[in-house]
């Protein structure tokens, strides 16, 4: 498990996740693994990056999802992947992220809004909107397709950052450049999915619709 992180990308092969899956079948080894591919998901051009995270929690039902990955990020310390990945972000300067790397930081705090922890669930909140305003775009994207994600708190966290990005955004940036090639396009998807009639994610969730409503 120790040495997932230091092998080379191209080293994993079928067999790499045979192994992998049978550690986290394991109850006793499953957090040390889970702990090592999230370390691993933040590398873009990774077999396993955040892409690959994502989509083995999307096929889960919730209830099955919270006791495997929300018990792993529940039972997180200062010293594990989860809280360096948000000490880093809260220390670096975002002006220097490459989109490949925001796009994966974006997916793994998604799912850390899945969280029990409001403090947890604040921090990966503040750190979606902290890349948001650097790259809107990515932010944007992410939050389109976690409206699909069957816990409402990941679409509501997701919206509500956005919301935010798209105020900091309108404020700060020439309005031009922001509104025509970004949030233009976010908005008339977001009434698209959410507000037309037989809109694919209509909710009567409150906070939600307000999110999305101010971004329109």
């Amino acid at each position: 498990i120790k040495g997932l992180y230091w092998r080379k990308p191209s080293s994993f092969n079928k067999s790499s996740i045979r192994w992998i899956n049978i550690l986290l079948s394991h109850d006793e080894l499953r957090n040390n693994t889970l702990d090592a591919l999230v370390a691993i998901a933040t590398k873009p051009s990774h077999p396993l990056n955040a892409k690959r995270l994502d989509a083995c929690l999307r096929k889960m039902d919730m209830a099955k999802r919270d006791l495997a990955w929300g018990e792993f990020v529940r039972k997180q310390y200062e010293s594990n992947a989860i809280y360096r990945i948000l000490e880093w972000l809260e220390a670096f300067d975002i002006t220097h992220l490459r989109e490949e790397h925001a796009t994966v930081y974006v997916i793994v705090l998604s799912w850390l809004l899945t969280s029990v922890n409001r403090v947890l669930r604040d921090r990966a909140t503040r750190g979606l909107y902290t890349i948001g305003l650097k790259h809107p775009s990515v932010l944007f994207s992410t939050t389109i397709r976690s409206l699909g994600i069957n816990d409402p708190y990941v679409p509501e966290r997701m919206l509500a950052a956005s919301y935010g990005v798209a105020m900091g955004l309108h404020y700060h940036s020439d309005i031009r450049n922001f509104t025509s090639p970004q949030l233009n396009p976010f908005a008339r998807r977001l009434l698209k999915d959410m507000f037309v009639e037989g809109a694919p994610f209509g909710t009567t969730h409150v906070r939600m619709r307000d999110y999305a409503k101010g971004i329109i």
